[in-house]
């Protein structure tokens, strides 16, 4: 694995130089926002998004998506970490909630934002904090309750009347939700 995140950052330092000395081109800027993702360089990642979407707003919708998939992969990975601590959890949180300001309806960041709901270390309450950013970012209604429903069914003992009646929210919203 370090192997191949100092291969990464050669390579993003790579793109770096070229994309310096060349006009902007997407295939290469992808690469280059990749490359800094494996190099665990997502900070510079997203400077690079918002500096580029200045330089070039014709691809506004695009460094939206791409700037909601770089926090969604950047707190799937300190949410994934061997030796997580609270502060990963936190810092992923943060990460998680920045990607749904950015693209709230991409499938990553759904994906990240259901998985990081299940992090045992997240209170209740911050959850649902997070969850109400969410839905007021324009997460889908039915994506929200999923989660609240199965949190619910998680939870020890579970709480299965109101995990059920999420679901039921869930599937008026999204009929065909995860089954």
């Amino acid at each position: 694995e370090e192997a191949s995140r100092t291969a990464a950052g050669l390579a993003a330092d790579g793109f770096l130089k070229r994309d310096t000395l060349k006009e902007f081109q997407v295939e290469a800027f992808m690469q280059l926002i990749r490359s800094l993702l494996i190099a665990r360089r997502e900070t510079e990642a997203i400077q690079l998004i918002q500096q580029k979407f200045k330089e070039v707003p014709a691809y506004e919708q695009q460094f939206r998506q791409l700037t909601g998939e770089v926090f969604a992969a950047w707190s799937t990975r300190l949410r994934t970490n061997a030796g997580r601590t609270s502060e990963d959890i936190q810092q992923a949180l943060a990460a998680v909630s920045q990607a749904v300001i950015a693209a709230p309806t991409s499938p990553a960041v759904t994906k990240e934002l259901v998985a990081l709901a299940g992090v045992s270390e997240i209170s209740d309450e911050t959850l649902d904090e997070h969850l109400t950013k969410a839905l007021d970012a324009g997460v889908s209604p039915g994506v929200i309750h999923f989660i609240q429903g199965t949190r619910c069914l998680s939870r020890n003992p579970p709480d299965i009347e109101a995990g059920l009646q999420h679901l039921r929210i869930a599937d008026t919203h999204n009929p065909g939700m995860p089954g």
